[in-house]
């Protein structure tokens, strides 16, 4: 066994490259690990780049980080691509893998450290046509469904209803175990006018 945690983090994306980080770190006081790799796939898992090999090798006592850059060669990274980090120690080996798509991390999003905006240079998002909305309308109904707004309780005809002091009072002293005396008091109290 590893005995590590693997970790990648995307740092900045570009067009045709991404910057990642790999954090190893032991999950008791020691993990042993023969070598770490980073590799660019498209979302069919073909490369898109070189396997880059990280020089880290041997006991890791504490957590440690490396940072890298890797690139697409010949083109651009494709939407839906992911970075696959794998870490091994003999016939053992540990995968991990991100996407390369932007995207706000949980810690971000509640903090709004990050914006992810469509609206950026080299942007990645694209609109459906109709026909491909059609598709995903069909399995997701609800995308497609018209907003109703939502119905008043008097058009429904339901009548909203207060219970009279007595009852609410009758409960209460039932809840609280009060006695008639103390229930009748409690009555005159609610009846008072204010």
């Amino acid at each position: 066994m590893l005995g590590l945690t693997v970790e990648l983090r995307l740092e900045a994306r570009q067009a045709d490259r991404v910057t990642v980080s790999v954090r190893l770190a032991p999950i008791d006081d020691a993990g042993e690990v023969e070598g770490v790799a980073l590799q660019l796939l498209t979302p069919d898992d073909e490369p898109l780049g070189a396997r880059m090999l990280l020089p880290i090798a041997g006991r890791v006592t504490q957590a440690i980080r490396s940072t890298v850059e890797l690139r697409s060669v010949p083109t651009d990274i494709p939407q839906g691509s992911r970075i696959l980090g794998t870490a091994w120690n003999g016939p053992e080996q540990l995968d991990v893998t991100i996407p390369t798509d932007p995207g706000t991390d949980f810690e971000q999003h509640v903090r709004g450290r990050v914006i992810v905006s469509a609206l950026s240079r080299g942007r990645f998002l694209e609109l459906l046509l109709p026909d491909e909305r059609a598709v995903i309308a069909h399995h997701l109904p609800w995308i497609d469904e018209p907003r109703q707004p939502r119905t008043s309780a008097a058009a429904l005809g339901v009548v909203d209803h207060e219970p009279e002091t007595a009852e609410v009072v009758d409960d209460l002293a039932d809840e609280l175990g009060l006695d008639d005396d103390s229930a009748e008091w409690l009555k005159s109290l609610l009846d008072e006018p204010d």
